[in-house]
């Protein structure tokens, strides 16, 4: 059986071969010159903004971690009306700064642990 590459195109699946995979991959280099793909093209656009839920679910971590986290330490937020909101990346790069490290340079856990509330 031939390898196939499946790819999803305007929520449409599409199946190729190695090689027509490689042979559209040049078509579209020959097309594009040396200019490079607009970033809205070359990768898909994220949520600038999302809530804890989320959040929660892009990182398996619970999103009442993520709201005491915001609350008791410094991990980037922003009030949107009533409701708190999180940019993912700004967070993703918050909670490595916050990791404790052993000797190895390994991640042991956040030190940004949020306090339990009484």
């Amino acid at each position: 059986m031939t390898d196939l590459v499946v790819v999803e195109f305007c929520g449409e699946p599409f199946a190729f071969t190695r090689e027509e995979i490689g042979q559209a991959r040049d078509r579209a280099r020959s097309v594009l010159g040396s200019r490079a793909l607009p970033a809205a093209v070359a990768a898909p656009a994220a949520p600038a903004l999302v809530d804890a839920e989320e959040l929660g679910r892009l990182t398996s971590t619970p999103a009442s971690w993520w709201l005491a986290a915001a609350r008791e330490s410094d991990c980037p937020s922003s009030w949107v009306g009533k409701c708190r909101r999180f940019n993912v990346q700004q967070c993703l790069r918050w909670l490595e700064q916050a990791q404790e490290r052993d000797g190895t340079g390994r991640a042991r856990r956040c030190a940004a642990v949020p306090r339990a509330r009484t």
